[in-house]
């Protein structure tokens, strides 16, 4: 009986071992946040989970944090160089509020009505985060590498980001701008920002600006860090006529804007006399223009308030 039994104990012991299920990267949740990089189609898809969203919301403007949760050789490894992928953050929690990054040239995002909430942003975060952990195997500990198509295991392209947002290629021109259900650019690169927006589903008409949470800067070194709250204006351009100068500057569809000057350089531009304004933003590029007829040298600035 011996000689029997130990084999089939041994054959047992070896189904259990095919049958247990693959190790998964993360448990995802309503409200984590999802850290994806991508290359130009085909390639990878790079997909953190790195924490709740409430790490990134009701800080003071200007507070900074540097991001952590993933992992860089990961990204480094897949692409050659961080500054060969995309980098989109999203999050979303259900019938409450959707988090998505932006391109550094988007100044105004709107909130959306609930039917378009639901299918456009909610389901397609929640599928970003629930179904690797169908079609593909743990890459680390909370990520995952999953081919944007096609692959070795079967159906693991299911599971990528490029090919959710893009409802299974269908809409692969549009997924910049998260397969075409919004309205600009999801994506940044290395060395640039990245807007974070909370847009939540709205029934008011017109529709309301979305809330400009803060600010994503990826560096070519490969760090992330986080700012709270809106990105400060850019002087896009200065013209004299006369004793008249006037400043063009970049404006978010929130707060007022007021034109500062000073003769000299070193004291804080918070402290600079006010010269011109408030405009109130609109996601435009506005102007204000200041009457100087001294013939020294000036310097300029644009503060918004709140």
């Amino acid at each position: 009986m011996k000689r029997i039994f130990h084999p089939v104990l041994a054959v047992l012991a070896w189904l259990a071992v095919l049958l247990t299920p693959s190790a998964r990267a993360w448990t995802y949740q309503d409200g984590d946040v999802l850290l994806i990089f991508r290359g130009s189609s085909p390639a990878d898809d790079v997909e953190f989970q790195i924490g709740n969203i409430s790490q990134f919301l009701n800080h003071p403007n200007g507070y900074t944090a540097t991001v952590s949760g993933w992992d860089l050789s990961l990204v480094t490894n897949t692409f050659g160089h961080v500054a060969n992928a995309s980098v989109i953050v999203a999050a979303a929690i259900s019938s409450t509020s959707a988090w998505l990054s932006s391109s550094s040239n988007v100044t105004s995002v709107l909130d959306v009505t609930p039917s378009t909430f639901q299918a456009s942003l909610y389901s397609l975060i929640d599928a970003i985060g629930v179904r690797p952990t169908s079609y593909d195997t743990a890459a680390e500990s909370n990520a995952y590498v999953i081919q944007e198509s096609g692959g070795l295991s079967p159906n693991s392209s299911l599971g990528s980001y490029d090919y959710i947002v893009s409802d299974g290629g269908v809409n692969e021109a549009y997924i910049a701008d998260f397969g075409g259900n919004v309205s600009f650019d999801v994506q940044g690169i290395a060395s640039s920002t990245l807007g974070f927006w909370q847009i939540q589903p709205s029934t008011a008409n017109p529709k309301p600006s979305a809330t400009y949470v803060g600010t994503f800067v990826l560096n070519a070194n490969g760090t992330l860090t986080f700012t709270a709250g809106p990105l400060g204006p850019t002087i896009e351009g200065i013209a004299r006529s006369g004793s008249v100068s006037t400043v063009k500057f970049t404006t978010l569809s929130i707060g007022n804007y007021e034109l500062v000057h000073t003769n000299a350089l070193g004291a804080p531009i918070s402290t600079w006399p006010v010269v011109s304004g408030p405009v109130a933003g609109n996601g435009a590029t506005e102007s204000l223009s200041h009457t100087n007829s001294s013939d020294k040298a000036g310097f300029y600035g644009v503060l918004r308030s709140p």
